[in-house]
């Protein structure tokens, strides 16, 4: 009877180890399940990215999320100044979209600025965390993070 104890204590410690390990690394599954749906939300934007009659649009929006954004400082004010920026960028791009959408039937491509917009921000945030200097003493980890949460409220 001591035998099947100790295979009944094997199997619970391995079992508990398995949890241990699915727990360490849920987070990193749950980070490939959303890079996965940025890539699929990606390949749908194509036609935005190389559609000439939004060409202007689209320049707007690399200009507030490479050229504003690059801005960003530890000075309250700015962040804030930014993210009002962003949002605007956002709310414009949804209104433009719906009136794009508006004449019915048409080309869908002039009504995925809004999703285009956000998948630029996506990106933009994946290569900043990802840079050297991120977290440095002159990172632009806090003012990034600050502009996300403004946007985000």
């Amino acid at each position: 009877a001591g035998d099947w104890g100790g295979d009944e204590r094997l199997r619970e410690a391995e079992r508990e180890a398995e949890e241990e390990d699915a727990r360490r690394t849920e987070h990193v599954d749950r980070a490939r399940s959303l890079i996965a749906n940025l890539d699929e939300v990606r390949r749908g934007l194509g036609g935005f990215d190389k559609s000439k009659a939004v060409g202007r649009r689209r320049l707007q929006f690399k200009k507030i999320v490479n050229g504003k954004i690059n801005t960003l400082s530890n000075d309250e004010s700015k962040v804030v100044e930014v993210a009002r920026m962003v949002c605007d960028a956002i709310s414009g791009a949804a209104n433009d979209d719906a009136a794009a959408g508006g004449g019915g039937g048409g080309d869908p491509v002039p009504g995925m600025g809004k999703r285009y917009l956000l998948d630029l921000l996506c990106s933009n945030l994946i290569v900043r965390v990802q840079a050297d200097g991120f977290t440095g003493t002159r990172g632009d980890g806090f003012p990034l993070a600050g502009m996300f949460a403004h946007v985000g409220a």
